[in-house]
Parts: C-alpha cells; sequence; structure tokens
C-alpha cells in the first residue's frame, strides 16, 4: 500500500509541476461554475448499490482554478448502507487535469468523504484517472473501506464505442483490494448503453455484477439502472 501511495504522490507533484510549465493565457483563475447533475432509477458505484434500490440524483459544483484545477463539492441521497441512517454523501473535490496531448490525458484527484448522519465511512480518497485515446484506467487509494477503518485500492479499466451519431456502448472492469479481513477483495463489470441528447447532455442504461454476491446483503446483487446526466 506504501508504493501505491507514494506512487499516487509523485504523479501528483509531476501532474502539477507540468501543469505550471504549461500556464497559458487561458489559465488565468475566472472562478467560473462547471460540473454536473445525474438522475438515476438507482445509484451502483463500484458494483455496490448507495440507493437501496430506490432513485438517486447526484451533482457537482467545481470552481475553475484555470483550465487545469478545479476546487468544488460532490454529493447524492444514499440509504441503507448499514445501521445508521445515513442518507446524504458529501464530498469535496480537488482536481488537477493535465492535457499531454490531444490523445492522452490525466486526472490526478483528491476526494474527502463526509456522510450524514454519522462519519462511521467518513475518509479520503486518492488517485488518477487516464484516457489514451478512446481508453480509459484508472487507480485509486481509499483509507476506509466500507467504514472498516482500513485501506483499499481500487484499479479499473473501460472503453466506449462510438455506434452511428448518437450512440455509444461499452464496458467498464474494476478490482477492489481490500486490506481487511472481514471485507474479501472483489471485481466489478458494468455494461453501459448511451444516447447522447446533446453535447452536455446524453440518457443511460446499463447493468453491474459483482464477483461476490453474499457478503454486502443485496447491495452486490446484479442491477439494471438507468439515467440521465447534464454538465454544464
Amino acid at each position: 500500500m506504501k508504493y501505491f501511495f507514494f506512487l499516487v504522490i509523485h504523479l501528483s507533484l509531476s501532474t502539477y509541476c507540468l501543469a505550471q510549465e504549461k500556464k497559458e493565457k487561458g489559465n488565468t483563475p475566472d472562478y467560473s461554475i462547471s460540473g454536473d447533475a445525474q438522475l438515476l432509477s438507482q445509484f451502483v458505484y463500484k458494483g455496490l448499490g448507495f440507493s437501496d434500490n430506490n432513485p438517486a440524483m447526484n451533482a457537482s459544483f467545481l470552481a475553475n482554478l484555470g483550465s487545469q484545477v478545479k476546487l468544488g463539492v460532490w454529493g447524492s441521497n444514499i440509504s441503507n448502507l448499514s445501521a445508521v441512517d445515513d442518507n446524504f454523501w458529501l464530498r469535496f473535490v480537488a482536481k488537477v487535469d493535465v492535457f499531454f496531448s490531444d490523445k492522452f490525458k490525466v486526472n490526478v484527484f483528491l476526494y474527502d468523504n463526509h456522510f450524514y448522519k454519522s462519519n462511521q465511512r467518513d475518509g479520503l480518497n486518492i488517485g488518477g484517472d487516464f484516457t489514451y485515446k478512446s481508453f480509459e484506467f484508472g487507480l485509486e487509494w481509499m483509507n476506509n473501506l466500507e467504514g472498516t477503518k482500513a485501506s483499499a485500492e481500487y484499479l479499473w479499466v473501460g472503453k466506449l464505442f462510438d455506434y452511428k451519431k448518437n450512440f455509444k456502448f461499452g464496458g467498464y472492469a474494476g478490482t477492489t483490494i481490500s486490506h481487511v479481513g472481514t471485507i474479501q477483495s472483489w471485481v466489478d463489470l458494468k455494461i453501459v448503453g448511451q444516447y447522447i441528447i446533446s453535447p452536455i447532455a446524453y440518457a443511460e442504461i446499463g447493468a453491474t455484477l459483482n464477483s461476490n454476491t453474499s457478503q454486502f446483503g443485496n447491495r452486490d446483487d446484479p442491477t439494471v439502472y438507468t439515467g440521465v446526466k447534464l454538465s454544464y
């Protein structure tokens, strides 16, 4: 785990230095707001349900400090995660985006998670998402897996294919590497189809599958969901 942490720190510092070297006119902080809003039939994240098979809404609000650095918040309604009646997930977000070329982009992030009404699941996520051509992959370190106060890593890869003008389809595969005896590591798969409504909006249907369908109750059952997302 320590090697993973050092890798992320090194990547973060390298990305920040590159961002500083690439300062251009367009990088002047303007503090404009960007983000997205997503309405889902149910909220499934890393192969686990977070809304108890009920509709959920996720939204983010980010201040653009230039073209690469973003700070802000993300939130979602949640339910039935534990004996404590948590019903809202708030995440403070810090991101650095770097475009190495038209084909290769890196997003380094730090998430500070807070769950209400309790703080049982609060914790940090540190990692990076990479996009090369139309392939996506990422790595992430978490310091509080499912409220156990134990760390875990998440690795994922995915790709969406363009079909005709307004359709995309593809899938994602991820693995959560647990470091606590009470939770086994698991693999999650997601198949996705999207209809592009406009340059800033799309509708989506997806199906998820978890390799361990018993240790989280019905939260890790196979799931089909629908949703619509708007970016601004």
